[in-house]
Order: C-alpha cells, then structure tokens, then sequence
C-alpha cells in the first residue's frame, strides 16, 4: 500500500491516469522528490514533495542518484486540463548500477541506439511488454518480442519486464495478450 512506503524519489515516465494517479501520490508518507516530464508539473499534488521537471537528454542529481531523462515513443498529454505533458525515460545510476526504465514506449531501433550512446552501459533494462493490444494500442506499445530485441541493442546484462498484466484500458486485454509466454518463447527460440 502506498502509505505503507516512504520514498526518496518517484520516477515519473509520463502523465497517463496509469502511471500517474494523484490519490496514489497523496498517499505516500513523507515528501519524496518526484521527476518528471516536461509539463508534468503541474499535475503532481502541491506539498507532496519536491519537483523536477526534465528534457530529453536533461540530468539532476538526487543525493547520490544520478537521473538522465531520455526519451520515449508514446502518446503526450492526461486530458484536457493538461494536453501538453511529455513522456519519457530514465536513466538512473545508484553506485556502481545503471538502470533503464524505459517508461511506455512503442519499440524503435534508433530510439534504443540513442538511449545506449547516452550511457557507458545498462545493468538492468525495464522495458515494457505489455499494453500493445487492440492494434491500434501498438502505436504507442511494443510487443514482448520487440522488447527483447530492444534489450539485445541496448546490450543491457539483465532483462525485467515491466508494464504487463496488471491493468489495461480493455481488462480482457490483459489475459489476452499473453506477454510473459510470448517473451519467454521469444527468449528460447532467439
């Protein structure tokens, strides 16, 4: 439970109701550091804690976390009150460990190319795997066989799927799209 947790920093990768509930964000204790988008701003609650607002390729620094923003191939805006948010990215140090968190993301080969040129090396790659039905969805969501490629460019040493089987627009959609059996076949036969 978010009241449960005290954080020192919440990534945010962009303002969707998904990835960005205000009533989640009120519960949490204490007064983390949110990053954030550009024109995410506004839609973090006021005296929560801390906001950083980043661009593609924009860096700060959080205690002993150093936090790249990069981008993401995904649809911008919440909804009418805030049409201009951005989407992102991050890449995160913590000691001797890089991480990617790709966010939402349709899958991009250049997209991946520029993420690993941003970026000595990847130990853990979270890239999303799920979200990518009904067709139209695949716009803005790669598939599970396009995130293991997407790993194999960014020649990340560890994979962990992210953005899979816990909600969906369409609710059938979650079982429907079979994200985990789909990566783990595309991780044999490659």
């Amino acid at each position: 439970l978010p009241e449960e947790i005290e954080p020192d920093i919440v990534l945010i990768s962009h303002a969707h109701y998904d990835h960005l509930d205000v009533k989640t964000i009120k519960r949490l204790k204490g007064t983390p550091v949110f990053i954030v988008p550009e024109g995410c701003r506004e839609v973090i609650p006021e005296g929560k804690g801390e906001v950083v607002e980043l661009f593609d390729f924009e860096s700060t620094g959080v205690g002993n976390v150093r936090i790249l923003k990069v981008p993401a191939l995904h649809n911008r805006g919440r909804n009418l009150k805030f049409p201009n948010t951005g989407v992102g990215g991050y890449i995160f140090e913590v000691g001797e460990r890089v991480f990617y968190f790709a966010g939402d993301t349709a899958f991009s080969e250049e997209l991946y190319l520029k993420v690993k040129e941003s970026v000595k090396r990847i130990d853990f790659a979270m890239l999303p795997i799920g979200g990518f039905m009904p067709k139209p969805f695949h716009r803005f969501h790669q598939t599970p066989e396009e995130a293991l490629r997407g790993f194999k460019i960014l020649g990340a040493s560890h994979f962990i799927p992210v953005h899979w089987g816990t909600w969906h627009a369409f609710p059938g959609y979650v079982r429907k799209e079979k994200p985990l059996s789909r990566l783990k076949h595309s991780a044999y036969v490659s």
